[in-house]
């Protein structure tokens, strides 16, 4: 009795076509007599995560059991941060039994039709397991096209560079691996975790001046900002994509920037490959021995990627629970 959908209104917009209900076989209008309200709900305000979304919502009087919802909507635009490409997705497995799901996309040839029965959730499982069916629409081929779709995002200017040497003396230190936490502890523990997602800049992440200044900044700032103060050291440093719920099931997920959730840093450091998760605080400890959660794979934002790298288990502490079961034998 109550539907709702969010939408970015910086490059959406969002519109019911059809609510109604069949009852004993009569149909009844519910879209004429109700209202669809708008709503300003941050839904991540908790983790400092603004993303300027609006939810419309038709809350529907006098449904019965046995009533049959029938309802149909659009979203209607295009974010900027990617032009030229098209990535859409749809469940068709729910927790609850859907008669018919008709699922159309506008603009490339595309339609999917299908009885979709309920689906049985276990709270248990992994966050990386999915067992429900979906489709995707994508134009992206390869990671590659993802790659060269992204990095221009992330491409330090002149100016960008002059500004982050000159910050970087802050951080001097005649041993490198000092200098180097120095850089990664200033990112992580005096930039506060601070993100303004809507439209672009929830791929693109903001001036690296504005981050230092502002002192504030999400996951792609922080990332942006120390891998480059790091390449301003003469230290091989990157940005990387990843997915902190579906870590290594990212191999298999769909070709597209709305695959990854997160970004980190990957560093070149005697000859040895170390992720730092700049949104960390107060982790301290030896570079070498820098723990980092088992994310799996993540794309590189470098040049020379050619798809998703492996990302070696950095999880240096561990808990291991063995259970014993004694079964009688009657």
């Amino acid at each position: 009795s109550r539907l709702s959908f969010d939408y970015d209104p910086s490059y959406q917009t969002f519109e019911f076509h059809e609510v109604g209900i069949y009852r004993n076989g009569v149909y009844i209008d519910k879209l004429s007599n109700h209202i669809a309200n708008t709503f300003h709900r941050e839904t991540s305000m908790e983790r400092s995560i603004y993303d300027g979304s609006l939810t419309a919502v038709v809350n529907l009087s006098d449904v019965r059991k046995g009533d049959v919802l029938v309802y149909s909507y659009s979203y209607t635009g295009r974010n900027k941060a990617f032009p030229s490409h098209i990535y859409d997705y749809q469940n068709l497995e729910f927790g609850t039994p859907v008669g018919r799901l008709y699922y159309r996309v506008i603009g490339d040839k595309g339609e999917f039709k299908s009885g979709v029965p309920s689906k049985q959730y276990f709270t248990n499982s992994p966050s990386w397991y999915s067992n429900t069916e979906r489709v995707s629409i994508s134009n992206y081929e390869s990671w590659s096209d993802v790659l060269n779709q992204v990095l221009p995002y992330y491409v330090l200017s002149t100016n960008d560079k002059s500004f982050l040497k000159e910050i970087s003396k802050d951080f001097d230190d005649e041993n490198d691996e000092s200098r180097i936490l120095n850089a990664i502890q200033f990112v992580q523990d005096d930039i506060r975790y601070l993100g303004f997602e809507e439209g672009i800049h929830a791929f693109k992440p903001h001036p690296v001046k504005d981050i230092y200044k502002q002192r504030f900044g999400d996951c792609k700032d922080k990332s942006f900002l120390l891998a480059g103060i790091l390449s301003s050291m003469g230290y091989e440093a990157h940005p990387v994509l990843v997915h902190t719920n579906i870590r290594k099931s990212l191999i298999n997920a769909p070709i597209s920037p709305f695959s990854f959730n997160h970004c980190v840093v990957k560093l070149r450091f005697h000859e040895s490959d170390i992720y730092i998760d700049p949104t960390w605080n107060e982790q301290g400890g030896d570079l070498l021995s820098y723990t980092f959660p088992s994310y799996g794979y993540g794309l590189v934002l470098s040049p020379s990627s050619t798809g998703l790298d492996s990302i070696p288990n950095h999880y240096k502490g561990s808990t291991y629970v063995v259970d014993e079961f004694d079964i009688p034998a009657d």
